[in-house]
């Protein structure tokens, strides 16, 4: 379970950099969401994403994480997506380092790269980094589409933050405008009040943000005009030591 922050991509021998705004979110039964903002897009893109994926991790052993990509923004604009696997290791200071191949969008080319990632307090909405001594109730809840619509969608909240992914399938238009395809959201709480901090789409509004207080595991409701179902719930407490 964990909410973290990535400062950082190096590809092969090249200098480290970051040129997103990447967070991913994380239950403890390994849902994920994992958003990746441009830093520098015109104002009027309306689709500033590098990359925004979400799925289930899995330990395949030797320190190394399978990401599965149950939906992925590159594969909806026609790009193929190789095998997302990387050995991550935790660094004295607590952030973490993950290191593996895949492909670099500015080349097109499958290429090592070093990535460094930093985990937040889940309860804090300033991104606080995680203190290496922390004790406290967390809440967490994960949201999928029910099936037997045409849509796909997963929202994972972890304490005051909350990643949501809404992919509809267009029958008629597989390769139609990416924006009314793809709904992405980011929010966090600050008190009782949750603000979306990324909303990407023609459909973002249709993304469950601020109404999943008191539902728990296998509720079903209605939100957007779209039945979601709770796949995860629970309010976990944390021990965070490294």
């Amino acid at each position: 379970m964990s909410v973290t922050q990535r400062l950082s991509i190096q590809w092969g021998q090249s200098p480290s950099s970051e040129p997103t705004d990447t967070l991913v979110i994380t239950s403890p039964e390994g849902h994920f969401v994992d958003v990746r903002v441009l830093k520098d897009h015109e104002p009027h893109d309306k689709f500033p994403i590098e990359w925004a994926f979400c799925g289930r991790t899995e330990q395949v052993g030797d320190g190394k994480v399978n990401y599965s990509h149950d939906i992925d923004s590159r594969q909806l604009q026609g790009e193929s997506v190789d095998p997302d696997v990387g050995s991550v290791e935790t660094l004295a200071n607590g952030d973490e380092r993950e290191e593996g191949e895949m492909t670099n969008p500015a080349t097109g080319k499958v290429e090592s790269y070093v990535e460094v990632w930093r985990p937040l307090d889940p309860n804090k909405e300033d991104r606080t980094p995680l203190p290496k001594s922390l004790v406290s109730d967390i809440n967490v809840s994960v949201l999928a589409t029910v099936d037997g619509q045409k849509m796909n969608g997963r929202v994972v909240r972890v304490g005051r933050w909350i990643q949501g992914i809404l992919e509809f399938d267009d029958d008629n238009d597989k390769a139609g405008n990416i924006v009314d395809r793809l709904a992405i959201v980011r929010a966090k709480a600050t008190g009782d009040i949750w603000s979306k901090e990324v909303s990407i789409g023609s459909h973002s509004d249709k993304v469950p943000v601020s109404d999943l207080e008191g539902r728990v595991l296998g509720d079903t409701f209605i939100y957007g005009g779209i039945e979601w179902a709770v796949i995860e719930h629970r309010r976990s407490r944390t021990d965070s030591i490294y």
